[in-house]
């Protein structure tokens, strides 16, 4: 399942980047000077969560997508990014390379774990930790020296702590927790019942025991509720939210002793889908970061942007 548009113009370099999240891959299509040629969007691209067909359909589809908005007839990039959410060891890496060999024709690319798009999204240096906080949850960072070091990634059941999927699930238990009387009442009962059409939590039960329910985008919508509730004052949404700021804390300071960046100066750089929400989580993390040189910033780049700048350094030269 090859893309087979050819070239017209063979001096012309393409440069293919690819963000491939737990809910949604973005794909961006440059030149060699970084100008925009095209973007595509499709479906979850975790290679870990996803039968080999399904992930070789989202990334295609995203692929394609991109190139047909390109108005180029590409028949091969001169370098891609790939940075996908799943690639948490080296199986996953070997097996996400060793697929979009199969898909793509490029002369060089770079696979890794899609936190290591954010830093050269986000920042100008080349060190810092990475937080992202969306579907699921993971933390990268990276010292002066170049040495790296990964805190959680490893999906809903082993870790994503902070990340949407945590937070709609202990969302679920409160609701259960307060219908039982072993809880605080909460707004996100009547919350929940409304985003899910249900009435009890009996009916709730039929809901996310249902066959796709569980996975991890149909849990992770409900920190949304969440957040509304936040805004209504809620108590349980409020502590909610706060947990999940002390577990994201507590992930960056581990990683800032792994690297011995205690007394260092350098950004935290935070994305994803729970820093949307209007909670205050950058004033929050920063008052519990145990490296006082540290800050804590909420990126507005999008990690497709890191994705070009990595296929970029393919083409130039080490030294």
């Amino acid at each position: 399942m090859f893309l087979t548009i050819k070239v017209m113009d063979k001096t012309k370099k393409f440069i293919l980047g690819i963000d491939a999240g737990s809910t949604k891959t973005k794909v961006r299509i440059t030149d060699d000077t970084g100008h925009v040629l095209g973007e595509g969007l499709s479906g979850s691209g975790n290679v870990s969560a996803l039968d080999i067909s399904t992930f070789k359909t989202n990334i295609l589809r995203a692929v394609n997508e991109a190139q047909k908005n390109t108005n180029q007839k590409i028949y091969k990039f001169n370098a891609f990014c790939f940075g996908g959410a799943g690639i948490d060891t080296p199986q996953a890496k070997q097996k996400a390379e060793s697929i979009l060999k199969e898909i793509l024709v490029a002369d060089k690319m770079f696979v890794g774990n899609d936190t290591q798009l954010v830093l050269p999204a986000c920042s100008t240096k080349n060190y810092g930790i990475v937080v992202i906080a969306g579907t699921g949850s993971n933390f990268y960072g990276k010292n002066k020296n170049g040495k790296e070091a990964y805190v959680g990634g490893l999906g809903g059941l082993l870790a994503d702590e902070g990340s949407g999927y945590w937070i709609g699930r202990v969302a679920l238990r409160s609701v259960v927790r307060a219908d039982d009387g072993r809880g605080e009442k909460t707004l996100l009962t009547d919350l929940v019942f409304k985003k899910l059409s249900i009435k009890s939590v009996r009916e709730l039960v039929d809901v996310v025991y249902e066959k796709g329910f569980e996975q991890k985008s149909g849990v992770a919508a409900l920190s949304q509720v969440v957040d509304e509730a936040y805004i209504k004052k809620d108590k349980v949404a409020e502590q909610i939210l706060i947990k999940a700021t002390q577990d994201i804390a507590s992930s960056v300071n581990v990683l800032v002793s792994k690297l011995q960046m205690t007394s260092d100066e350098f950004e935290v750089h935070g994305i994803g889908g729970v820093f949307r929400s209007s909670f205050p989580f950058e004033k929050k993390i920063n008052e519990k970061l145990e490296a006082k040189k540290a800050k804590f910033i909420l990126c507005k780049k999008e990690p497709v942007e890191g994705a070009i700048k990595l296929a970029l350094r393919l083409l130039t030269p080490s030294t």
